[in-house]
């Protein structure tokens, strides 16, 4: 049985400097479990984009989930330093792009 890495996307990007995360799925290993999208993003278009992945609300949707083992944080850099300090107390992996 294969292991997979489970990855939580928060994304507090402006829709211009967005990070667009490719086909986690073709990456062997990895799974994108759940995305959180800055506010004014559509659900139907947060799920076109991300259709495996649970579209959540709130960033502890993801970083209290005993499931995700790698969060990757696209952020402004005002606010990505303490949204990572969260992600690290939690005991998760962060990536910050």
């Amino acid at each position: 049985m294969e292991a997979f890495k489970n990855i939580g996307l928060i994304e507090f990007g402006v829709p211009e400097k967005r990070f667009r995360l490719g086909s986690v799925s073709s990456l062997k290993g990895y799974k994108l479990r759940k995305v959180l999208l800055p506010e004014g993003h559509s659900a139907q278009s947060a799920r076109s984009q991300y259709p495996q992945a649970e579209i959540v609300q709130d960033k502890r949707e993801i970083i209290q989930d005993e499931d995700i083992d790698l969060v990757i944080v696209s952020a402004p850099s005002r606010t990505d330093l303490p949204l990572v300090g969260e992600v690290l107390r939690a005991g998760k992996n962060v990536r910050i792009v």
